[in-house]
């Protein structure tokens, strides 16, 4: 089984701010290693593929909501239930999603491993670096 889509930390971070399209949800995170060296994946899956998702994965611990963001967020699960997809209720914009609870498979190869988080976020693309992606490879979750 393939390793997990993101790359362990360096011990550099960039910290960034991001909200959905009317402010309402407001979230912070660090990650490492930053953003412009972190390989960005674009996932395969029909919501992934659906909504154009390119996913970064900070640390959960390393996400923080901004004030009223719990209230102002929904979520949306489908097929195993495995992953929440997190959205603002005012405008629907596509925040972040949390895996609930991944395949066997991928629990086991992660023991030991920190939660990732995925964020999708609006930034400007043009310096990520864009790894080539296997159409028989999903990105795995860990809890």
């Amino acid at each position: 089984m393939p390793s997990p889509p993101f790359p362990p930390p360096t011990g550099e971070y960039s910290d960034h701010k991001a909200n959905c399209h009317c402010g309402a949800v407001k979230f912070t995170f660090s990650i490492s290693p930053p953003l412009d060296a972190y390989p960005v994946v674009e996932c395969n899956c029909s919501i992934c593929q659906r909504n154009g998702y390119l996913l970064v994965y900070p640390i959960k611990e390393n996400l923080e909501l901004g004030g009223g963001s719990d209230d102002a967020m929904g979520s949306y699960t489908f097929g195993s239930k495995n992953v929440k997809h997190n959205f603002c209720k005012e405008c629907g914009s596509s925040v972040f999603f949390e895996v609930l609870g991944p395949p066997h498979e991928a629990a086991n190869e992660a023991a030991g491993k920190e939660e990732k988080l995925p964020v999708i976020m609006g930034v400007n693309v043009s310096h990520m670096v864009f790894p080539t992606f296997s159409p028989h490879l999903h990105p795995v979750m860990i809890r």
